[in-house]
């Protein structure tokens, strides 16, 4: 479990007008230099136990994919 402080999300706030309720939507979640991060679990998942052993994390560093893909920083 991950407990975010509110600079480390991109977060937007609507109220409905006819209830007056606030929601917060997080957009991304930003990395030290409030850029958003991808994340992947692509190809690992594995459907007969449900069971995904990895993940890939990168800064998307403020670049445009594809583009400009080559300026990820990536965990692996």
């Amino acid at each position: 479990y991950v407990a975010f402080k509110p600079n480390m999300l991109d977060t937007t706030m609507t109220t409905d007008p006819t209830t007056g309720t606030t929601t917060t939507t997080v957009n991304f979640i930003r990395d030290p230099f409030g850029n958003s991060y991808g994340y992947s679990t692509a190809y690992q998942y594995d459907p007969s136990t449900g069971y995904n052993p990895t993940f890939d994390l990168w800064s998307t560093a403020n670049a445009n994919p594809p583009d400009d893909r080559n300026q990820w920083i990536k965990n692996w």
